[in-house]
């Protein structure tokens, strides 16, 4: 992901290269490129004390270039950190005000999907609980599949296809998506890891191992 940043945006400018601007920020964008990490383990990793991991983690918070997220921990709650960005672009000329672009965005429903490969363990819920019966790839095909907001497989795919008027859009620039997804659902392990392969029309745009619940977004 790219984060884009000008010389006509000085305070986001700012932000960015002040979070930048120490060693211990830096290491920390290193240990994120790989894994998310909570403050304690940063604080251990580069062994600081946790209120200046905490500290410093704000400071790459506020700057747009880590995101946190509260998860269940034995004793209350951890913060886990996750970069934001793979990254930076500066452009340091005055730039000319830009094309004005126009955005179109649409939610795919999870179970609206056209194709797919399940295996057992597999399934869907919505939220009210499981939807259909578990464990039984045919179950996939029932109309009641609409209403699932979880699928969950052993192996296999789901393939979507999303509409697009190239009257109303004439040159695409970049396109996002985004969903959440976890190493093994329900009751996910976390020393369980999945790889997670995307396509766009066939074309393979990268594999991720999860290993934890996480929310991928990915923009081209």
């Amino acid at each position: 992901m790219l984060l884009e940043l000008s010389i006509n945006e000085p305070e986001k400018l700012r932000k960015v290269s002040h979070a930048l601007s120490t060693e211990i920020r830096i290491r920390m964008i290193q240990l994120l490129s790989k894994q998310s990490y909570s403050v304690h383990d940063l604080a251990n990793l580069i062994q600081i004390p946790v209120s200046t991991a905490a500290s410093n983690v704000n400071v790459l918070t506020e700057a747009g270039l880590i995101v946190t997220e509260l998860r269940p921990a034995s004793r209350g709650a951890m913060k886990m950190c996750t970069r934001n960005f793979d990254d930076i672009h500066i452009a340091l000329n005055h730039m000319e005000k830009r094309e004005e672009l126009q955005s179109y965005e649409i939610s795919m429903p999870i179970g609206h999907y056209v194709d797919f490969s399940a295996t057992p363990t597999c399934g869907m819920a919505d939220k009210n609980g499981i939807v259909l019966n578990e464990d039984e790839p045919g179950e996939f095909y029932h109309p009641d599949r609409v209403e699932a907001q979880i699928l969950w497989t052993r192996t296999g795919y789901f393939e979507y296809k999303f509409p697009f008027n190239p009257k109303k859009i004439r040159k695409i620039r970049s396109f996002t998506f985004s969903c959440e997804v976890c190493s093994e659902a329900p009751n996910y392990n976390h020393d369980w890891p999945s790889d997670i392969t995307v396509w766009v029309n066939g074309v393979d745009i990268g594999t991720w191992t999860s290993q934890e619940i996480l929310v991928i977004v990915l923009v081209n």
